[in-house]
């Protein structure tokens, strides 16, 4: 079976769309790589770890207010705030 996702993948990769998707792929994992992206991520992970996990647990319960409140709380901090916007800058 895992190789019909595989070959699924495969496919998609293969699209044009695709292409876009490892592009941006590409550009995160460069940034990630980056100080600056080290740098965020040392930070959201001493501080942001509990946003996170929230808002993922909310979203798997279902609960959207929940993630909201999480999430916004994981963007109203310095670290979350340029890690998305980044996120937003490297998918266009």
């Amino acid at each position: 079976m895992s190789n019909d996702y595989e070959n699924l993948a495969k496919i998609i990769l293969a699209t044009p769309q695709g292409a876009r998707i490892m592009e941006g792929f590409e550009k995160l994992s460069a940034f990630m790589a980056s100080r600056e992206g080290y740098e965020i991520l040392s930070l959201l992970a001493n501080g942001a770890t509990d946003a996170v996990k929230c808002a993922a647990q909310a979203a798997i319960d279902g609960d959207g207010e929940r993630a909201k409140t999480a999430i916004s709380t994981l963007l109203s901090s310095k670290e979350g705030a340029a890690l998305a916007a980044k996120l937003l800058e490297i998918m266009r």
